[in-house]
């Protein structure tokens, strides 16, 4: 019933709402024509993620962009780790499994001829030993990513920032977080920056800080 008051006690032209708002909105429309209420006219708001000049470095590093983090957070991080520390490890644990699970295969001709009751066996050994080895490739490649503490502490920051607790920014910031670090006039610049997009809600846009600066 909240709408039906607000529009009762304050009369709205246009409310600007999000993704969910609006989906809950579209069900309105009988309960305002029971109240005999006009109906306001919903409109999107604006999607953004905020990149902070400090992010931008860290971006940098690791080869990425803000839009693929967006797009492919889960386990991301995770990834973009890996490819940074540019171990031989995980190729060379690859190729090691690959060679095991030839060398076991190539034994089940063999070892069936000798006894057909062995072939399960054969299979249920190989699982062990490739298991095994898994297990021990995790823990290799865990230590291998300790001796990077640095890094990973980077990129967990930078996945903090950008998409904190998986969430896009505007889920989780809020605006006093950006107004502590850049003062008041923060609102102001950001509504230049953002000004040329204000109107496209058709997709998330992605907004650089130092564009800010560099005018």
């Amino acid at each position: 019933m909240r709408p039906l008051y607000q529009d009762m006690l304050l009369p709205t032209v246009a409310y600007v709402a999000g993704p969910g708002e609006i989906a809950y909105f579209a069900q309105f429309r009988s309960s305002y024509e029971w109240a005999a209420l006009s109906m306001p006219l919903i409109y999107p708001r604006l999607s953004a993620t905020i990149v902070e000049e400090r992010l931008e470095r860290i971006l940098a590093k690791f080869k990425t962009t803000t839009e693929d983090i967006l797009s492919n957070a889960n386990g991301q991080n995770t990834v973009l780790f890996d490819a940074m520390i540019d171990s031989p490890l995980s190729a060379k644990f690859e190729s090691a499994i690959g060679e095991v699970d030839i060398s076991l295969e190539a034994l089940r001709e063999a070892v069936s001829h000798a006894d057909q009751t062995l072939d399960g066996a054969l299979t249920g050994l190989k699982g062990k030993v490739l298991t095994t080895i898994r297990d021990f490739q995790n823990k290799t490649l865990a230590a291998e990513r300790k001796r990077h503490a640095t890094e990973k502490a980077q990129l967990d920051k930078l996945f903090a920032a950008l998409i904190p607790s998986g969430e896009l920014q505007e889920r989780e910031l809020n605006l006093v977080y950006f107004l502590n670090k850049y003062g008041p006039n923060f609102i102001q610049s950001l509504k230049q920056l953002l000004a040329p997009i204000a109107l496209d809600f058709h997709e998330h846009h992605i907004t650089h800080l130092k564009d800010i600066s560099s005018k």
